[in-house]
Order: C-alpha cells, then structure tokens, then sequence
C-alpha cells in the first residue's frame, strides 16, 4: 500500500538536501507552495505528473519516492558493455576452469 505521509517526507528530503525552499522548489516544478506543504505533510494527493517532475529534474528513482528503496542504474555504452560481457565471461571461464582443475585432483 502506498504511504502518501511517506512519500511526504521522501520528497521534504529531497528539497532540503538540495537547500531549497517550498517556494523555490514549488516554482522548480511549476506548481503552487502549497501544494508542496500539503505533500510534504501528507495531506495532499500525490500526483503521478509530480512524481515524474521530481524524478526527472532532481535525479531519484520512482521506486525510491514511492518505497523508499534505493536503486542505482548504470548507463553503458555498447564498448563499455562488450567490455563488462568480456570481463563476466572470463570471470565465469576463470571459475568453471578452477572447478575443473580441483577435480582432476
């Protein structure tokens, strides 16, 4: 179930930690201060278009805002992701050898 007093006080975190007022961050993401005051206290309906304001302009995660659950993602270009593909392949060659290996023994 949804804690809306949760998400409340996820998103007062958020604007304190960027040292923003309810006003500078109302004008930030195009709404009233008092629709902040009511989020941030629990007493106003949490909308999607504002969560989605919030996750695209101050970099958290949706699933942080409305679980409380950090998730980081790591973008990759297609080199760096051939090189990680190379490095997991050789890792798991390294272990299915080592395997091998201690059972001739």
């Amino acid at each position: 179930m949804i804690n809306e007093e949760e998400i409340g006080k996820r998103i007062k975190d958020i604007r304190v930690k960027n040292n923003l007022t309810q006003v500078t961050f109302a004008e930030s993401l195009n709404i009233s201060r008092q629709v902040i005051s009511k989020v941030e206290n629990g007493n106003g309906g949490v909308s999607l278009d504002l969560l989605d304001a919030i996750v695209s302009k101050y970099n958290v995660s949706l699933d942080y805002l409305i679980y409380g659950m950090e998730c980081y993602y790591i973008k990759l270009d297609k080199r760096s992701f051939k090189i990680l593909l190379i490095c997991i392949f050789l890792i798991l060659a390294e272990i299915s050898f080592g395997m091998f290996f201690f059972t001739l023994i």
